[in-house]
């Protein structure tokens, strides 16, 4: 996905709906959870070289989330 391309008010839009996405990458990739020799950054490296369309998802997967424990009744 070719976000660079948009214009000014479509990229507000899009990192406004989009953003807590790419902010779970960057912080998953900057913080990693495992430390030491066995650490693997590898696949979070790849997740953020295609960030346009990693940042979506998680962000999807996020709403997603939250309207299911929002939606769902209490016991």
């Amino acid at each position: 996905m070719k976000v660079d391309k948009f214009s000014l008010p479509v990229k507000i839009f899009w990192y406004l709906i989009f953003g807590v996405g790419y902010l779970i990458l960057y912080i998953d990739y900057f913080s990693p959870t495992e430390w030491g020799k066995k650490r693997n950054v590898a696949v979070t490296s790849r997740k953020l070289s295609y960030k346009h369309l990693w940042g979506p998802i998680t962000a999807i997967t996020i709403y997603f989330l939250i309207f299911i424990f929002l939606v769902t009744p209490g016991s």
